[in-house]
């Protein structure tokens, strides 16, 4: 029994009950947001579409999607040649750009 009651006079139980119950009042007394019923979400696809038909009424060339398999695609990565190999971003990363 003494082992049991040892917890209940740490600070971390304390401190730990604390955060149990201030995250339960969170969760039944969570901040009220505003309905955003009627709202629509503007994705990065319809800011494309718009963008392009805008430069083809100006008679521009249309701009392709970045990305088009959802960070799947790594042809950013591989075409990123400002470092070597992994030691060799390492080593930039900490002692700047300039490698001697």
């Amino acid at each position: 029994m003494k082992g049991i009651l040892f917890y209940f006079y740490s600070p971390m139980t304390w401190f730990a009950a604390f955060l149990v119950l201030v995250m339960l009042y969170l969760i039944i007394n969570g901040p009220k947001g505003d309905d955003d019923s009627g709202k629509v979400a503007i994705t990065t696809k319809d800011m494309l579409h718009d963008i392009n038909e805008e430069r083809r009424e100006q008679g521009l060339y249309e701009l392709p999607e970045v990305n088009t398999a959802a960070a799947v695609n790594m042809d950013l990565a591989r075409k990123d040649k400002s470092f070597k190999s992994v030691p060799d971003f390492f080593w930039k990363l900490i002692f700047g750009r300039n490698k001697k």
